[in-house]
């Protein structure tokens, strides 16, 4: 199938979806059992299973919410509807909406190569923009580095993570499979901010978050003065604090901190075309593969979802969009011993009646 072709073919299928989704949920608001909802999380509160916030959206408005477990346990301090969380990759989804404004702008093209601006990456005359995009460039992740937990808190310069990036020999040739690649999201955060002659934060903001109005959400390096950030924990015998990465070496991937609501908010906003055109956004929803472009495709048995989920230190975050249903939920923890899927699936279980027993600990 042609380029053209795809893209009417997707651009036929969001409509058809958006429509049927704005019908369904005129006609079947979804009635969900609150008290099984508000048991779930108490009784993963009360066997000190996991922390964390959840929030779910229908059509655009947020219709549940609830925490479990500390912010910070040193100080007693309790997670609440405003405490931000590392967000992890969940940060890619919006250098995937940075790079296709740019591209929306002229300013680059999703065939752009990344030797226009980083000839020094092995291969980089043979990938494109759209290759890092939907981690097909070939490029090692560098978070997996053996050696990364020896000096993921320290800081890093731009001039390190593209000479480290550098360092590393090609996985495979681009184009020919999808492998997941922190490094694809740092050469796009640098790009951004080549062509746009700002740091990444400046840019989130002017371009996304001002926007879209998300008043709990920034980057690492600009919410440090926050009263309302939470520290993540591993259990053990009891919860240790986790030892961060450095925010420098998050930039483009895992640079976010935010809230469930914004996060809601913000996929909402992006699922209905007010951050990048519906020709763009189309480009952007996966088709074939489990990835597209800073968005996964991630269903809920019989039901369609997009969104994302990342992972850092002791942070987890999932947000899901599911587009018929017209329906968002986003859950972040900052310490778990319960799966953290394990939790998105018993609350979209409840949410949409499922049969649903809890888990025994």
């Amino acid at each position: 199938m042609n380029v053209r072709k795809r893209l009417f073919v997707i651009l036929l299928c969001l409509l058809f979806v958006a429509v049927l989704g704005f019908i369904i949920s005129i006609i079947t608001q979804v009635k969900f059992d609150r008290k099984k909802m508000d048991a779930f999380f108490k009784h993963i509160e009360n066997n000190d299973m996991g922390l964390g916030s959840i929030s779910i959206f229908q059509n655009g408005n947020e219709v549940y919410h609830n925490q479990i477990g500390f912010a910070e346990f040193e100080t007693g301090r309790k997670n609440n509807k405003n405490t931000l969380f590392r967000i992890g990759s969940v940060s890619k989804s919006f250098t995937a909406v940075v790079i296709m404004q740019l591209v929306r702008e002229n300013k680059l093209s999703l065939e752009t190569k990344l030797s226009d601006y980083f000839p020094e990456i092995k291969n980089s005359e043979n990938i494109t923009i759209r290759n890092l995009l939907e981690h097909k460039s070939g490029i090692f992740n560098f978070t997996s580095d053996k050696t990364f937990s020896e000096w993921k808190h320290l800081p890093a310069s731009k001039n390190d993570l593209i000479k480290r990036i550098s360092s590393y020999e090609p996985i495979f040739e681009a184009g020919d499979k999808q492998d997941y690649s922190d490094s694809n999201y740092t050469l796009l955060g640098f790009i951004a901010e080549m062509i746009d002659n700002n740091s990444l934060e400046n840019i989130l903001r002017k371009r996304i978050i001002n926007p879209a109005v998300l008043n709990n959400t920034f980057t690492i390096n600009n919410s440090k003065s926050h009263y309302n950030i939470a520290k993540s924990y591993y259990k053990r015998d009891e919860w240790i604090p986790a030892v961060e990465v450095h925010e420098s070496i998050l930039t483009g991937f895992a640079n976010i901190i935010s809230s469930p609501f914004d996060l809601n908010k913000y996929f909402y906003n992006f699922f209905h075309g007010r951050l990048v055109p519906d020709e763009l956004l189309a480009e952007m929803i996966p088709m074939e593969d489990m990835f597209g472009l800073g968005i996964a495709y991630i269903p809920f048995y019989e039901k369609l979802g997009y969104g994302n989920q990342g992972y850092v230190d002791a942070f987890q975050a999932t947000t899901i969009y599911f587009p018929i249903e017209q329906v968002t939920i986003t859950f972040m923890s900052n310490g778990n011993v319960i799966n953290h899927d394990d939790v998105i699936i018993g609350a979209l279980s409840i949410y949409f009646g499922r049969e649903y027993e809890f888990p025994e600990f």
